[in-house]
């Protein structure tokens, strides 16, 4: 199978937050299928952690860089109404200079219950040493 190179810089992003993830002791499991998307597809999250004291029934973690504009940015609100309507609450880790605006735009729909935050990289670590792990 041959990849894009949007598909393997997604997909090396996805490997950087599964090693970041193992490191601190975080349980997970990737391309877990959680629910049905706003057009009742099975909606493949990148993430769910499993050991957060603070939401025991998982939190979703989807990951999304983008080095210029273009397709996943302009995904944001298909994205933002899928968690609105999703079974966890979720976080977007969003990098990559193309993505900035959007990830700013996607930063001010947060809510307490289902969208808890929008981080770049360096945010989300920062969070992952914050939080108490089960």
């Amino acid at each position: 199978m041959t990849f894009t190179r949007a598909e393997k810089a997604g997909q090396l992003s996805e490997d950087m937050i599964a090693a970041i993830l193992t490191v601190y002791g975080y349980r997970f499991d990737r391309q877990q299928i959680i629910g049905r998307t706003i057009y009742g597809r099975r909606w493949r999250v990148d993430f769910v952690l499993r050991n957060v004291r603070e939401y025991p029934q998982g939190i979703i973690l989807e990951c999304k860089s983008q080095k210029r504009r273009g397709s996943v940015d302009e995904k944001f609100l298909y994205l933002l109404e899928s968690i609105r309507r999703g079974p966890l609450p979720a976080i977007v880790i969003a990098h990559g200079r193309g993505i900035r605006d959007a990830a700013d735009w996607l930063r001010d729909q947060c809510d307490p219950e289902r969208l808890i935050a929008v981080f770049d990289l360096e945010e989300f670590v920062s969070w992952l040493r914050d939080i108490t792990i089960e």
